[in-house]
Formats: structure tokens, sequence, C-alpha cells
């Protein structure tokens, strides 16, 4: 069963990004990580952070780590006004590209090894985009939940819901930067599950 493309509209997009936990919660999961390491009260705690024991820090990632919601990354880069600057659909927008030309492939079923297939008999599509997208406001988790209402059981519209977010979607954003020196395609040899693809891509 194919997913359908672009569940949000182009201006919704960039809000539908950045509103990821794994990404809108960085500064959350950063004063989280000072706290656990017992800095919260100090005046640098990046610095403060710098010199703690490395095996500590070990243990307060794995505290971290394990929170996060099944299926996304906790460490990803950050905003910080400084090394990076601007989000990348910004700079997207802006044209700032470091290439002539973009081939982006996507698989079918990006989103099945990032959803926890234990959970296919109780997931609800709201309540699921609700933990993906913690921004999202009740006006949006049921337009995206109708989005996706005729895509199969509950489980079937969360893989999809994954996918599209993470990977597809994002493509969009390269697609338009690349302007007519873009390809798009979509790999579909079954499971077409994520990665799936690079073997055909190396074959010896």
């Amino acid at each position: 069963m194919a997913a359908p493309t672009l569940p949000f509209s182009n201006e919704q997009l960039p809000a539908l990004l950045t509103s990821l936990p794994s990404i809108a919660s960085m500064i959350v999961l950063r004063n989280n990580f000072t706290a656990k390491s017992s800095m919260a009260q100090a005046i640098d705690s990046l610095n403060c952070l710098r010199q703690v024991d490395a095996e500590v820090l070990q243990q307060v990632n794995v505290n971290i780590a394990s929170g996060a919601f099944f299926g996304t990354s906790i460490w990803v880069p950050v905003i910080d006004g400084q090394f990076i600057t601007k989000l990348p659909t910004q700079l997207l927008r802006e044209g700032r590209i470091n290439g002539e030309a973009l081939l982006s492939v996507t698989n079918i079923f990006e989103g099945t090894n990032f959803v926890n297939l234990n959970t296919s008999s109780t997931v609800r599509t709201p309540s699921y985009l609700a933990n993906l997208f913690p921004d999202f406001g009740a006006a949006q988790v049921a337009k995206g939940a109708a989005q996706y209402a005729n895509l199969g059981s509950p489980i079937d519209q969360v893989i999809a819901i994954m996918g599209e977010s993470i990977f597809v979607c994002p493509t969009y954003f390269l697609l338009r930067a690349f302007k007519n020196k873009a390809f798009k395609g979509e790999f579909a040899i079954p499971p077409g599950l994520h990665s799936d693809d690079v073997v055909y891509y190396f074959l010896k």
C-alpha cells in the first residue's frame, strides 16, 4: 500500500519539521542533561559538562536516550546562533546549497523500522501524532489523523506518518532548492524498508 505524498501543505511543513521531538526539544534535553549531571547550578553548564568523567556522561546519555520517543534521535544538531545559525529548511529556501545536482530516493516503507511494531494492537493515530509532534495542537492532530484515516490499520497509518515526516517530506525542500537539477525516486522493491535500496546502488 503506497503512502500519500505530502499530507500537509507546503506552508505547514516547516512547522511540522521543527516540531519533531528530536529537534524542538533539544534545549529542554540539554537542561535535563545538566540537571541529571548535578550541574543545574553551574554558571556555564557546557563548560562544566566538559569537565565531567566520561562514565558519568555515558550513564546520563543512556538515561536520557531511553526516554526518547521510539524511532527518534535524541542527539541531533541544534540551531545555536553561532556554529549553526539557521534551520536547514531556511537555508534551502535561500538556495544555500553546495552541490550541482540532486538525486533523492526514498523507500516505500521508510517508517517501518522506526515504529514499535509491538504496539500494533494498541497504537492510536491521534495519540501517536501528538507524541511525535509535541507542539501540535488538537486541530493539527485531528487534521493529521484524518489525512491517514484510510490507510489501513492504525499501525499502517503511523508507519506512513513516521516515514513521510522524517524521510519523504524533507526531500521536497531539497528538490525545490535544486530547482531543475533535482530528481526524486521511490524504491518499491519489497519489502521496501529503510536502507533496503542501498545494496542495489553498490552491486558487485
